[in-house]
């Protein structure tokens, strides 16, 4: 699943410009400076060398694995170790390194869990992936109007099991087993179910002894305008100006509608005022040398708001937002 790795990768990122990082001497803000060897064993020696302040014990890194992908365009190897118990896989417990094509880690995000094994409950599954689903429809009140079958079941790391569409969900159903956490790490179905209405796409974790529907996620995304009217724009206050951004010392800062909200409508405060925050430098983690640089030396290569396939400007007579 590696679609899933690089959406990790990019969480929380909107516009991302392209980023091609010269080969030479580390970042100002690289973990480590060149080392020799392939960027797998090279990440795996910086997280053994570093568990204690990583929080983490010989038992939770043991019996990880591995996936791994070079972007050609700028050398960097994007590194994913993936937590396990019992051969089983973490939720989200993984260790994410951006490896530069000197060897440098430029960053590393660690998401594994401590004293997993300590926190385990049991590793077998007391219901079947076709149990789960049907349980997940229960719970979001969907009818089983076709029987749910397996139709395949992969034989790698990852253990996945494809079932039919049992008349719920517009795709085949993905489920694999994985221990989901919490106060405790229970052993669950992860599944997702694409309703047949198209209105929901369900990412979901069911207990795998009981049944119970752990979280749920919506993947789609509603929007809502209760204004009369065409069109769902909303003048905000006169005061609210352009962000400008700061391109010398590496800083940058962003008036922003900040995550976990859709839009202006889903602020506080609501519209017409200005619901915006001021955010530094949020890009750090993927892009090092900023979202503004092109050619991975310090210095924006341009200071409007566009990315690699994007390029947004306010409605109106000042160009380039004002840049």
């Amino acid at each position: 699943m590696f679609s899933s790795f690089l959406r990790y990768l990019l969480i929380g990122l909107v516009l991302i410009p392209s980023l091609a990082l010269a080969a030479g001497p580390a970042g100002p803000s690289f973990l480590t400076g060149t080392t020799e060897g392939h960027p797998i064993d090279i990440v795996l020696a910086y997280v053994q060398s570093n568990s204690d302040s990583l929080g983490l014990s010989a038992a939770d890194l043991d019996g990880l694995r591995v996936e791994h992908y070079q972007t050609e365009q700028t050398g960097i190897t994007h590194v994913r170790l993936i937590q396990r118990l019992g051969d089983i896989d973490v939720f989200h417990g993984d260790i994410l390194a951006n490896v530069a094509s000197d060897g440098s880690i430029i960053n590393l995000h660690n998401r594994f869990v401590t004293d997993l094994a300590g926190r385990a409950g049991s590793a077998a599954a007391e219901i079947s992936a076709v149990e789960g689903v049907e349980a997940a429809a229960l719970h979001l009140g969907l009818t089983v109007s076709e029987t749910i079958t397996v139709e395949t079941q992969s034989r790698d790391a990852e253990l996945v099991t494809v079932l039919s569409e049992g008349g719920i969900s517009r795709r085949k159903i993905p489920a694999q087993l994985v221990w989901s956490i919490g106060k405790t790490a229970n052993l669950a179905w992860n599944m997702s179910i694409y309703e047949t209405e198209s209105d929901h796409w369900w990412s979901l974790r069911v207990d795998a002894a009981t049944g119970e529907v752990i979280e749920k996620n919506d993947w789609v995304v509603h929007d809502r305008f209760d204004r009369s009217g065409h069109g769902g724009g909303v003048e905000l206050a006169p005061s609210a100006g352009l962000a400008k951004t700061a391109v010398s010392g590496f800083t940058s800062a962003y008036l922003v509608y900040p995550w976990p909200d859709e839009s202006p409508h889903h602020t506080t405060p609501a519209p017409p005022a200005d619901g915006r925050l001021l955010e530094e430098d949020p890009e750090n983690f993927a892009s090092p040398y900023g979202w503004h640089d092109t050619s991975g030396s310090p210095g924006a290569e341009y200071t409007t708001t566009q990315g690699n396939n994007v390029d947004a400007q306010k409605s109106g007579a000042e160009a380039d937002c004002g840049a």
